[in-house]
Formats: structure tokens, sequence, C-alpha cells
């Protein structure tokens, strides 16, 4: 085996010795690039902020954003209205979802009556209603990924006039 008799060659060790032999202002002069290097090195790697998507769901302020990301079963020539209108449905569909478990939690259970149950379910099918797709993505293979915003200050309003009756 000829090979594992070979002398092994640190570079670390030719690079220290061909420094040492540099005049004193020059090594300094390379220690500094070397920092600034290393500096632009983890700042380029830590420092920048990449745009970052908001990828969380439910209520802010009178704002509801749901997110949705599942496959549909589209056909290969597909109008693009058919799409939309699709999507569209699903975040209606998780939209009243998290509605409904929102008033059933800020809802007082004494207040629960048939009159007050038409007036939330009207005020609900309003704010479904209003709601806007903003963005959607959908890949070659039918997963979509979708996210809409439902104004909800009527609803939080007349959920707040509800509970002080």
């Amino acid at each position: 085996m000829i090979f594992s008799q070979s002398p092994k060659f640190n570079f670390g060790d030719f690079f220290i010795a061909e420094i040492h032999h540099l005049p004193n202002n020059l090594k300094m002069k390379l220690k500094q690039l070397l920092v600034l290097h290393l500096l632009l090195l983890i700042c380029s790697a830590g420092c920048v902020n990449p745009k970052t998507e908001e990828t969380w769901e439910g209520i802010s302020d009178n704002n509801l954003k749901v997110i949705i990301s599942e496959f549909f079963p589209f056909e290969e020539n597909t109008a693009a209205d058919y799409i939309t209108n699709r999507i569209k449905e699903k975040l209606d569909q998780r939209a009243s979802l998290i509605i409904a478990s929102h008033i059933s939690v800020k809802l007082s259970r004494d207040k629960i009556s048939h009159e007050v149950d038409v007036t939330l379910n009207k005020l609900i099918n309003d704010t479904i209603s209003g709601g806007k797709l903003v963005d959607f993505n959908c890949d070659e293979n039918n997963y979509c990924s979708a996210h809409g915003v439902y104004d909800i200050a009527e609803l939080q309003k007349n959920l707040e006039l509800i509970n002080n009756r």
C-alpha cells in the first residue's frame, strides 16, 4: 500500500508559516481583512431579512385571516374562474368554521336565543360573502395553497352588543 505511507499535508500549518515571514504591517492588514470577511459572511447569513410570508391564521383586530392548503382534483383544461371559485368556497367554509368557533367562545351562555341565533347567522353570512381571496398558488399536481381575509368588525360589534344586553 503506497498511499498509506504518504505524508499528511496540513494547509493551516503552511498558511501560518507563510504569514509568519511577512512584515508586521502586512500581517495586520491580512488579519483585518480576514475579520472583515468573517463579519460579512456572518451578516450575509444571519442579518439579511428575506421576504417572509405570513403563515398565521386567525383573528387580528377586526380581520380574520384564513389559510387553506389542499389537493383539488381539477381536470387539465379547467377554467381559471372555476379554480378560483372552488378555492374561494373552501376558504369560505374554513372561515365559517373559525367564526362559529369564535362566537361560541365569546358569546355569553345566558344570551343564547332564537333571535340571537338568527342575527348571528345573518352576520356570519354577510361576513363570509364580503371575504376576499388575497392570493393562491396551485402546483402542477393540483395542490393549492390560498389565503383570504374577512372583515369581522360588524360581527365583533354586534357580538359585544348582544353580550351587554
